[in-house]
Protein backbone atom coordinates (compact mmCIF):
# COMPACT_ATOMS: atom_id res chain seq x y z
CA UNK A 1 0.00 0.00 0.00
CA UNK A 2 2.94 2.32 0.13
CA UNK A 3 2.93 2.51 -3.31
CA UNK A 4 -0.40 4.20 -3.38
CA UNK A 5 0.51 6.52 -0.59
CA UNK A 6 3.89 7.44 -2.32
CA UNK A 7 4.21 11.28 -1.65
CA UNK A 8 6.68 12.43 -4.70
CA UNK A 9 10.14 14.19 -3.85
CA UNK A 10 10.38 18.23 -3.09
CA UNK A 11 13.15 18.22 -5.67
CA UNK A 12 14.31 16.78 -8.51
CA UNK A 13 17.74 15.83 -7.06
CA UNK A 14 16.07 14.28 -4.45
CA UNK A 15 14.24 12.11 -7.04
CA UNK A 16 16.84 11.03 -8.20
CA UNK A 17 18.89 10.11 -5.33
CA UNK A 18 16.27 7.66 -4.03
CA UNK A 19 15.05 6.17 -7.73
CA UNK A 20 19.20 5.40 -8.10
CA UNK A 21 19.39 3.59 -5.00
CA UNK A 22 16.22 1.36 -6.05
CA UNK A 23 18.71 -0.64 -7.91
CA UNK A 24 21.71 -0.42 -6.79
CA UNK A 25 23.52 -2.16 -9.03
CA UNK A 26 21.94 0.18 -11.47
CA UNK A 27 22.58 3.03 -10.17
CA UNK A 28 25.60 4.41 -12.88
CA UNK A 29 23.98 2.73 -15.69
CA UNK A 30 23.36 5.26 -19.03
CA UNK A 31 19.94 3.39 -19.78
CA UNK A 32 18.97 3.86 -15.86
CA UNK A 33 19.45 7.37 -16.22
CA UNK A 34 17.61 7.67 -19.12
CA UNK A 35 14.90 5.56 -17.44
CA UNK A 36 14.06 7.89 -14.82
CA UNK A 37 14.66 11.21 -17.13
CA UNK A 38 11.35 9.62 -19.71
CA UNK A 39 9.33 9.05 -16.54
CA UNK A 40 10.37 11.34 -13.58
CA UNK A 41 7.78 14.33 -13.93
CA UNK A 42 6.66 17.49 -11.89
CA UNK A 43 3.24 16.97 -10.95
CA UNK A 44 0.43 20.04 -10.71
CA UNK A 45 1.80 20.48 -6.72
CA UNK A 46 5.53 20.92 -7.96
CA UNK A 47 6.52 17.94 -6.46
CA UNK A 48 8.38 15.18 -8.64
CA UNK A 49 7.24 11.73 -8.90
CA UNK A 50 7.99 8.96 -11.34
CA UNK A 51 5.41 8.50 -14.01
CA UNK A 52 2.98 5.39 -12.86
CA UNK A 53 -0.50 4.89 -11.39
CA UNK A 54 -0.19 3.72 -7.98
CA UNK A 55 -3.40 2.35 -8.03
CA UNK A 56 -2.39 0.34 -10.95
CA UNK A 57 1.02 -0.99 -9.13
CA UNK A 58 -1.53 -2.11 -6.30
CA UNK A 59 -3.73 -3.77 -8.48
CA UNK A 60 -0.55 -5.54 -9.83
CA UNK A 61 0.54 -7.02 -6.99
CA UNK A 62 -2.44 -8.45 -6.11
CA UNK A 63 -2.54 -10.41 -9.52
CA UNK A 64 0.93 -11.15 -8.70
CA UNK A 65 -0.28 -13.14 -5.84
CA UNK A 66 -2.95 -15.53 -7.29
CA UNK A 67 -2.18 -18.74 -8.09
CA UNK A 68 -0.51 -19.67 -11.35
CA UNK A 69 -2.74 -20.97 -14.06
CA UNK A 70 -2.88 -24.44 -15.45
CA UNK A 71 0.45 -24.81 -17.81
CA UNK A 72 1.27 -27.37 -20.19
CA UNK A 73 2.59 -30.05 -18.65
CA UNK A 74 5.27 -31.06 -21.93
CA UNK A 75 7.40 -27.44 -21.23
CA UNK A 76 10.08 -26.25 -18.93
CA UNK A 77 9.93 -23.27 -16.63
CA UNK A 78 12.63 -21.29 -16.31
CA UNK A 79 13.49 -19.30 -12.72
CA UNK A 80 16.05 -16.84 -13.40
CA UNK A 81 17.30 -15.06 -10.24
CA UNK A 82 20.12 -12.65 -8.67
CA UNK A 83 22.37 -14.21 -6.60
CA UNK A 84 22.13 -15.21 -2.86
CA UNK A 85 21.29 -12.29 -0.80
CA UNK A 86 20.34 -9.94 -3.48
CA UNK A 87 17.35 -11.93 -5.27
CA UNK A 88 13.65 -11.53 -4.32
CA UNK A 89 12.73 -15.02 -4.72
CA UNK A 90 11.88 -16.59 -1.17
CA UNK A 91 12.71 -20.41 -0.61
CA UNK A 92 8.82 -20.71 0.11
CA UNK A 93 8.43 -19.66 -3.54
CA UNK A 94 11.30 -21.76 -4.77
CA UNK A 95 9.50 -24.84 -3.35
CA UNK A 96 5.97 -23.71 -4.45
CA UNK A 97 7.62 -23.91 -7.88
CA UNK A 98 9.69 -26.76 -7.29
CA UNK A 99 6.35 -28.59 -6.00
CA UNK A 100 4.42 -27.17 -9.47
CA UNK A 101 6.76 -28.01 -11.68
CA UNK A 102 9.12 -30.84 -10.55
CA UNK A 103 11.58 -31.69 -12.93
CA UNK A 104 10.68 -29.01 -15.50
CA UNK A 105 11.67 -26.29 -13.13
CA UNK A 106 15.37 -24.62 -14.48
CA UNK A 107 16.43 -22.37 -11.96
CA UNK A 108 20.00 -20.45 -13.08
CA UNK A 109 21.32 -17.66 -10.84
CA UNK A 110 23.06 -15.00 -11.87
CA UNK A 111 26.38 -13.86 -10.27
CA UNK A 112 26.26 -10.04 -9.57
CA UNK A 113 22.99 -9.57 -10.14
CA UNK A 114 20.12 -7.84 -8.54
CA UNK A 115 16.72 -7.54 -8.30
CA UNK A 116 16.43 -6.82 -12.39
CA UNK A 117 18.61 -9.43 -13.65
CA UNK A 118 17.51 -8.45 -17.25
CA UNK A 119 18.63 -4.87 -16.68
CA UNK A 120 22.06 -5.39 -15.36
CA UNK A 121 22.78 -8.34 -17.50
CA UNK A 122 21.40 -8.77 -20.33
CA UNK A 123 23.67 -11.29 -22.28
CA UNK A 124 23.49 -13.87 -19.10
CA UNK A 125 19.27 -13.60 -19.41
CA UNK A 126 19.47 -14.29 -23.28
CA UNK A 127 21.73 -16.64 -23.02
CA UNK A 128 19.62 -18.87 -19.98
CA UNK A 129 16.52 -18.15 -22.58
CA UNK A 130 18.54 -19.33 -25.11
CA UNK A 131 19.53 -22.81 -23.48
CA UNK A 132 16.04 -23.34 -22.80
CA UNK A 133 14.43 -22.68 -26.18
CA UNK A 134 17.43 -24.52 -27.61
CA UNK A 135 16.27 -27.67 -25.96
CA UNK A 136 12.89 -27.40 -27.37
CA UNK A 137 12.55 -29.91 -30.00
CA UNK A 138 11.55 -28.68 -33.77
CA UNK A 139 8.09 -30.07 -32.99
CA UNK A 140 6.99 -28.08 -30.27
CA UNK A 141 8.12 -30.12 -27.19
Amino acid sequence: LAYAREPGWATRDDALGEVSGWFPTEGSRPDLDLEVARNLAQDDAGRWRMRYSPVVIVAAYGEMCRALPPLPDDHDVLLLEAEEGRSSVTDALRSALSDAFGGRLRREVVAGAGHVVFRTHLDETAGAVGRLLGEVSPGGT
